[in-house]
Formats: structure tokens, sequence, C-alpha cells
């Protein structure tokens, strides 16, 4: 998204779509997006279930901080 200068309504729908197919509980306003281009930085925070088996509902949750800055492709 930064080498293609992407705005950022249509960086939180990627992000949106993919956190969607790795089943992510992942909502637009838990996205922070600042910059475009080589100065593009996300950020994203969400909470997770974590299912054990054995018990019949979710036991722990997970609260995770996603930082990404623009990094140059190889």
């Amino acid at each position: 998204a930064g080498n293609e200068s992407r705005s950022a309504r249509e960086v939180r729908t990627l992000l949106l779509v993919k956190a969607d197919e790795l089943q992510i509980p992942l909502k637009s306003d838990q996205i922070k997006i600042q910059g475009t281009g080589q100065t593009l930085k996300v950020a994203l925070q969400y909470d997770a279930s974590i299912d054990i088996p054995i018990f019949r509902q979710g036991f722990y949750s997970k609260h995770y901080i996603h930082n990404v800055p623009y990094r140059q492709p190889r």
C-alpha cells in the first residue's frame, strides 16, 4: 500500500478484508493510519479470545497492539 500510494480509506479496507480472512476480530475504529507512501504508518489494536477445547467457554482474552511503519520492498 505504501509503494502504491493508496489512500487511508483503501488501506483500511485492505486491512479489514485481510483480518476477516484470518478471522481476526478487527473493526474500522481500531485502525489508525498516518501518512502516505513512504511515510505510511499503521497501528491497530484488537482483543482475541483464546479458546481451550477442554472448557466450554472462552477462557483467555489477549489484547494485541501492532505498529507497522512503511518498509522498502526487497
